[in-house]
């Protein structure tokens, strides 16, 4: 068995020997408590499948963990542990984590949670995020007084009908009998609709008495920012998700388009794709908080879109991780979600947002987090033509896999970029990491590598460039070293007592600092240029007309 997000390996060492940790089993116990729960694999090592052929499991080992794991925990229930035996022949034990009912924690006091499949330490400060995921967790699967029998036809028909035909869905789960399969998705439970049932199956009076039954509002502002228009989406409960999503997506806002030049001719490109739409509709759906008052709103601007959605970003995503996260608060209603096409991603969903927008010649979303609401931003109005016709023309040699289009689309739009600014543009944590996303795109010839050492820089292959008919900027980004200097020496002369700053400015802020330091470094070495003052104050001179 491999390892998911519910499913861990640890060594037997942990708890055997003079070596045992059995802290760390508390603390993974802790995260699938803290979670959607989980099953522990004691006695098959990180990074394999199978316990040696060899291993057996003392049969008092059971009785010692059970005893052990609430010693250790607060708020974590386990089953009783199991030995098993593995294809190989090696046994190894398993235990099965429930999700908890409240916030789980270690006796020492330190509270975990997953994040994809890491188990990770939750701060002081994200503590209050995972008491209200723990309370979005509870709120989906919480059975209501309704009982399933009255659940609306039409959405009962329609969503089922919906599972079936996708291709998301295994054909076990197709084949389930209809209670089987709902309940399968959460939506019932004893009988009875769930928080989550009620929302999809439930009929208006039923979805009325929720206590925070989602809300979205589309606000249109003309250029001087004045509410010009507004249409509300489920305020009389009889929408489901589903029916908010389709009536959003057939806004006739979403209809304006701009004309882009395509070699002899023009084509029209919609400012807001109907699939962004979705996807950013979607997201607000999947990831707001339940138990908190507030309404989605879609706030129409001249310029961009903002929508607002209720509640923090999930523990453990930031605006600076996103990109990456896989992290969702509802779980039950993603997968839903997911399993019905109304969403691409399994995860936050910003990796496909980025796609849409850097693959069509936009910037990439911005993401703000407030106290109480996440906020994101697309720029509508500011397409780059250039970008476009890179993205389009590289398709046509083959097909692009999403990170290549995103790091495609960046490269277009801001011109040549060192490893440390592309990283910082895809929120990795350091440069080493850019190679990933940067490999195949360098194999095929669609981006080039210019300079050396530190001062290397990825740009789009200027043979792309010229084949995609795109404009080629002017830029001093790229201008080799002994050039750089010498402009550097000439500024110097024509400048004595510059600041960096002010050479900088002069020569071209599109080069990096460092280029310039370097320079000035070389020419100080070669006895061209000297400087006075420190760091902070230092100033340049020709080396014969320093005062």
């Amino acid at each position: 068995m491999t390892e998911t997000d519910q499913v861990e390996h640890k060594s037997l060492r942990l708890i055997l020997g003079p070596q045992a940790d059995w802290d760390e089993v508390a603390r993974s116990c802790v995260c699938f408590a803290n979670g959607r729960g989980g099953k522990l694999l004691i006695g098959i090592e990180d990074g394999e499948t199978l316990p040696p052929p060899e291993q057996t499991i003392p049969p008092e080992l059971p009785d010692q963990v059970f005893r052990r794991i609430p010693e250790l925990t607060i708020n974590v229930v386990t089953a009783y542990p199991t030995i098993a035996a593995a294809t190989n022949g090696g046994a190894y034990l398993a235990v099965v984590v429930p999700p908890s009912q409240s916030v789980a924690c270690t006796t020492s006091g330190r509270y975990f949670a997953r994040l994809a499949d890491e188990c990770r330490a939750v701060p002081p400060e994200e503590l209050v995020r995972l008491v209200s995921e723990k309370g979005a967790m509870v709120w989906e699967l919480t059975p209501t007084s309704v009982p399933a029998r009255e659940a609306d036809p039409t959405h009962r028909a329609r969503l089922l009908a919906g599972l079936r035909a996708s291709d998301r869905v295994k054909e076990s789960v197709k084949r389930k009998p209809d209670a089987e399969l709902l309940a399968h998705y959460d939506l019932i439970a004893g009988g009875r609709l769930t928080n989550l049932g009620v929302l999809w199956l439930g009929r208006r009076e039923h979805r009325a008495r929720l206590l925070h039954a989602p809300i979205i509002q589309y606000i249109r502002y003309d250029v001087q920012r004045r509410k010009v228009a507004k249409e509300l989406f489920g305020d009389d409960y009889t929408m489901t998700p589903w029916d908010q999503i389709e009536a959003v997506q057939q806004l006739g806002a979403w209809q304006e388009r701009v004309e882009v030049p395509n070699g002899l001719f023009r084509e029209n490109v919609a400012i807001y794709d109907v699939e962004l739409i979705r996807e950013l509709v979607a997201n607000a759906l999947v990831h707001r908080v339940y138990t908190t008052r507030g309404d989605i709103f879609l706030n129409h601007f001249a310029e961009s879109l903002e929508v607002h959605s209720p509640g923090p970003l999930p523990a453990g995503v930031t605006p600076r991780n996103i990109l990456h996260a896989r992290k969702r608060r509802n779980e039950a209603l993603a997968r839903l979600f997911h399993d019905l096409k109304l969403m691409e991603g399994e995860g936050t969903g910003y990796d496909r947002m980025y796609d849409l927008l850097l693959s069509s010649g936009r910037p990439a979303p911005e993401v703000r987090e407030g106290p109480d609401r996440v906020e994101v931003i697309i720029r509508g109005g500011d397409l780059d033509r250039r970008a476009l016709q890179v993205i389009a023309t590289a398709s046509q040699h083959g097909p692009l896999e999403e990170r290549e289009r995103i790091t495609l689309g960046l490269l277009a739009r801001n011109g040549p970029m060192t490893r440390a600014a592309l990283a910082s543009a895809l929120s990795l944590s350091a440069a080493r990491e850019v190679g990933s996303w940067t490999e195949t795109l360098i194999e095929r010839g669609l981006v080039v590598v210019v300079g050396q050492a530190a001062g290397q820089r990825l740009k789009v292959n200027p043979r792309l460039l010229r084949e995609a008919g795109a404009p080629v900027r002017t830029t001093l980004i790229d201008i080799e070293n002994h050039r750089l200097r010498e402009l550097v020496r000439t500024d110097v002369v024509q400048f004595p007592g510059a600041r960096i700053a002010d050479i900088i400015e002069r020569i071209g802020r599109e080069i990096p600092r460092r280029r310039i330091q370097r320079q000035l470094a070389q020419l100080r070495e070669d006895g061209v240029v000297t400087m006075a003052g420190g760091r902070g104050t230092a100033r340049y001179y020709p080396a014969r007309e320093r005062t």
